[in-house]
This record gives C-alpha cells, structure tokens and sequence, in this order.
C-alpha cells in the first residue's frame, strides 16, 4: 500500500493530510462491521445495562436484616440505602448530598475524547470493586458509601449505551439494537428482587454481584476516536506531522471536556423538546422506584408474603417491561419506514408508541392501587403492574430512541439516504451521550426523591388514593407524545443552540 492509499484521501482529495476512511466500504468503520460484530457489541452493552440496574434493586428485599443487622429502624434512611443508588447509577458524583456533580455529565464528554471502550472497562472495574465493598460494609454508614459509589460506576452503560448503538447502527436499523439497550434499566430493577429475596432468606443480605468485563471481544466504536488513533498510526509511519483526522477538533481536551459538560445542561434547560421528554420519562421512571420500595410494605404486610417469596411481587413488572420491550422493539422501525414514504426520516416517527403506552401507566397505576387496597387476591395487583412495566418501556424507548437519531449525527439530518453506506461517513454518536445524559439528569432527581416520600404517601392516603395521585399525574402527560409528534418538528428548527 503506498502513502496516498494509507491516508486515504478518496473523500478529500485536493487535502491529503486529511485522514478519513479508506472509502464508503472501509471495515474499519463501525457502520461496516459485519452483523455478528455489531451485535456481539450490542449484546455486551445491554448485559452491562441489565446487571447494573439489577444490583440497585437486588437489595431491596434485604433492607429489613440490614436494619435488624445494624440496629437502624429509620424507614426514611433505609428507603435512602436503596435511593442513592439509582441516583448515583443515574447521576453519579462525589458528594452524597450535592446532585450538581453529575456522573453523565463527566462519563459522557470523556467518551467523546478518549473514546467508549476505556470508559466501559474503567468503570466496569470499579463497579466490581464498590460492590465488593457492599458486601463487606462494617456498618450503615459505609454501605450508604459503597452503593453511592457503585452506583457512580454503573451508570456508563446508561450513559454511553445509547451512543453505542448510534456508532454503530444507521437510523432506521437501530429499533431492535435499542430495545435491548434500553431493556436492561427497567428490567434489571424488576427481576433483581425476585433473586434477592431468596439471596436475603438463605444466606443473608450480603450477596455479591459480579460483574462480567467483555476485555476480550469489545472494541472502539467512536468514529472520531478511531481516526484519532488512524492518524497517529499514519503519522508514525509516513513521518508526516501535518496529518489530521477529518473528525479532529480543534480544542485541547480540557477545553472539550468543559465544553461537553455544559452540553447536557444546555440541551435539558433550553432545548423544550429534551425538557419535556426528560421530564415525561424522569417521572415514569421515578415511579418505578417508588413502587420497588414500596412493594415489601404492600406485599408483606398487607398478603403476608415471606423475605423469599416478596421478590416475586416485581415479577409483573418485569413480564410488562418485556411486553413492552417486544411491542415497541418490533414496531418502531415498520413504523419508522412505513411514515418515511415521504422522504423525511424524523426522529418524531419514533413517538406514536409513546401514546399507548402514556394510557397503560395511569391504567396500571389505578390497577394496582385499588385492587392492594380492597385486598383483592394478591394476582390483581400484580397484574397492575404489568399494565404500568409495559407502559414504562412503550414510553422510554422511543425517548431514548428520539434522542439518539436526532443528536447522532451534527448538524441532524431528515434525509433519508438511497443507500445506508451513503451514511457512513456521517459523525455517529457525536451528540448522543450527551442527550442521553440531559435526560438522566432528570431521571435520576425524580427517581431519588420519590422513594422517601412512599410510605409517607400511602399513609396519609392510603394505597387507593395515592397511586390514583400518581396516575393523575401521569394523565396529565398523555396528550405530550402527541403534541410532540404534531409539532415536535417545528419546536426543533426554532430551537436554535450553540453545543
């Protein structure tokens, strides 16, 4: 191969010391991979972003011998041992009571300068490691620490997932791969009882979760780190120091970094697209963790279940995740090509199954609070929550999805290209894990604070009038998928931001 063939110029060729890809076949990009490769990255992404979320709930079943153990009865405290996690898992941070030190806003802009594949395996290590430290906490206190901090670790799969999928998929084939990614944060919670209440019975709350590190079969996917690391080996062996990525920013990495955590700030306070769809999915999933804290109260006290079998009170919620995990997963892309005969690709044609699945949350809501109440046969409940799972992932895929085709590529683009290779020389990811962190930002708030206030809620109004509060609110968000996908597009092109 001689010099012109190695910097591979096709593209550029009146600069050749711009270094892209080879040509629109080039193996090395992402987009190219063959199906096996591609999938076998998505399959670690989602196992990541399925363990993960499990461990935050893996506990909860526990939380009575933890307060046995240790000798705190502070059901608020105790509420907060299973809180901080999803805070952390979503946040992250270095201080327990300051959320503006966000784990997203740091793990997101660090994989658009070093690249995912570090990210991964540095906080796959330390995840491992704080969990460890769980399991072997000497008191209350330190085990509030350790989840803090595990949490903090395991929120990369969430973080950076999503841009994961965008490297390597083109829009309209990333439905299925996005599915599974986005799976694992609600199933993982939903199944993670049902394991640790049997865990808790039999040998105690002190269970250890591994962690599988993919070092093996996980590369790079992030076209700018990739040409970064092409350019470099070709200014080794050419001798040339003018060369530079096409993808190359010119700003120092400190600069970068300051820039990209502004990102996500920027996009969830001045972008009302992000605003709203954050919000809509920061209470969805708030309530979530709200109803895994409060199930032992339900179930235990109220139908008289053991710490073994309580776990299998979150089995409804896990089958409505998986529901609505196949439902979406298999229509968004028809639906996607069957609204693109026009030829616009919009990132609205992934919302219309946020409406159904806006009507099955209050549904499950109204469902599941009524039937615990009259003390109905512990099934109708149970059902309940699988109205409200389904609900969950018909409303945070296609959010997920949305902000994923819209920030993967700079400027956004609509068209849709005769060919995918057309797409590949496009930037994929380059805004993704930004957007996906916007939203986690949120999330995470909701997700923190509504745990501690359940069982003051249900208290003070019961089981049938406090989730028909909850479900009252989620009413009022039904018409917002609608509303989106009707204006949604012209909410955009008027929304105008320097990112």
């Amino acid at each position: 191969m001689d010099r012109d063939e190695k910097i591979g110029m096709q593209e550029e060729g009146r600069d050749r010391n711009i270094v892209g890809w080879e040509d629109d076949e080039d193996p090395e990009n992402p987009y190219n991979w063959t199906r096996t490769r591609k999938w076998n990255h998505v399959a670690i992404v989602a196992l990541i972003n399925f363990v993960t979320p499990l461990a935050s709930s893996m506990f909860t079943p526990g939380v009575t011998q933890v307060q046995k153990e240790f000798g705190n009865y502070n059901h608020e405290l105790s509420s907060f041992v299973v809180s901080v996690y999803p805070v952390e898992y979503e946040m992250g941070g270095s201080k327990l009571m300051r959320i503006v030190a966000c784990g997203p806003l740091v793990l997101s802009p660090l994989s658009e300068i070093y690249g995912r594949l570090y990210i991964y395996h540095g906080s796959n290590i330390a995840f491992v490691c704080f969990t460890i430290g769980c399991a072997f906490a000497p008191s209350f206190e330190s085990l509030i620490v350790f989840r803090f901090l595990a949490g903090c670790a395991g929120a990369t799969g969430q973080t950076v997932g999503g841009g994961t999928i965008g490297d390597l998929f083109v829009q309209i084939e990333r439905g299925l791969p996005m599915s599974l990614y986005t799976l694992g944060p609600v199933i993982g919670p939903a199944i993670g009882p049902v394991g640790g209440g049997f865990l808790a019975q039999a040998m105690g709350w002190r269970c250890g979760f591994p962690e599988i590190v993919t070092f093996l079969t996980m590369r790079e996917t992030f076209a700018p780190a990739l040409l970064s690391r092409k350019t470099a080996l070709l200014i080794h062996q050419t001798g040339n120091p003018h060369l530079r990525s096409k993808l190359h920013r010119n700003m120092s990495h400190t600069d970068f970094l300051k820039l990209s955590m502004i990102r996500p700030i920027k996009l969830l306070f001045l972008s009302p697209i992000v605003t709203i769809l954050s919000l809509f999915m920061g209470i969805t999933y708030g309530y979530l963790y709200l109803l895994f804290t409060t199930f032992p109260v339900v179930f235990e006290g109220g139908y008289r279940f053991t710490t073994g079998t309580i776990g299998l009170a979150y089995i409804g919620t896990g089958v409505g995740c998986s529901l609505g995990t196949v439902i979406t997963g298999w229509s968004t892309d028809r639906i996607m090509v069957h609204l693109s005969k026009n030829g616009e690709r919009k990132p609205e044609y992934r919302l219309p199954m946020m409406i159904p699945g806006a009507v099955a949350i209050p549904i499950g809501l109204f469902w599941y609070g009524w039937s615990s109440e009259k003390g109905v046969q512990f099934m109708m409940p149970i059902i309940g929550t699988v109205w409200f799972g389904m609900g969950l992932m018909m409303i945070f895929m296609p959010i997920t999805m949305y902000l994923v085709d819209f920030y993967s590529m700079n400027p956004p683009s609509q068209t849709v290209f005769k060919d995918i290779k057309a797409q590949a020389d496009v930037v994929p990811g380059i805004y993704a894990a930004s957007a996906l962190a916007a939203a986690t930002v949120s999330r995470a708030v909701v997700g923190a604070i509504l745990p501690l206030a359940g069982e003051s809620m249900y208290n003070a109004l019961g089981l049938g009038w406090g989730n028909s509060l909850l479900a009252f609110i989620a009413l009022a968000f039904c018409p917002v998928p609608i509303l989106l996908f009707k204006y949604g597009e012209r909410i955009r092109k008027r929304t105008k931001l320097n990112l």
